[in-house]
């Protein structure tokens, strides 16, 4: 096996898929005593943070159970005063390799930072 192939398998086993959805957090991939998994990150992603800097909500399935699918429209609302509890958040969408869900409106994320967002009349947010 050559190295790039060694590389994109760490990458795609970085972040295991579970059903249904979990929380992950960062892992320490500015280590360098692990070099392997250093390959896999710069191979299959621009960058990780660390544990202690990031949190990874992640959601496979619907409230019903069924697995996400791009032919559904789906609806995320936070109620008033329950944004993510972070200076910083972004939505974002990727498939089950890792990678950004191509769309037609060529948009890979949703956040705080670069969007003005609108909130509801009630003070929450909701994002179709």
């Amino acid at each position: 096996m050559d190295g790039q192939t060694i590389a994109a398998h760490k990458a795609r086993a970085l972040a295991p898929v579970q059903p249904g959805g979990t929380w992950t957090a960062g892992g320490d991939v500015t280590s360098l005593d692990n070099w392997l998994q250093r390959a896999g990150v710069g191979f299959g992603y621009v960058w990780g943070d660390l544990a202690t800097e990031v949190l990874y909500p992640m959601c496979r399935t619907d409230e019903a159970g069924q697995p996400l699918n791009g032919a559904n429209k789906y609806v995320l609302h936070f109620t008033k005063g329950q944004l993510p509890p972070a200076r910083y958040w972004r939505i974002s969408m990727y498939d089950l390799d890792g990678f950004f869900v191509s769309n037609p409106a060529n948009r890979f994320g949703i956040g705080n930072m670069a969007e003005k967002l609108r909130p509801d009349a009630d003070g929450g947010l909701t994002i179709y």
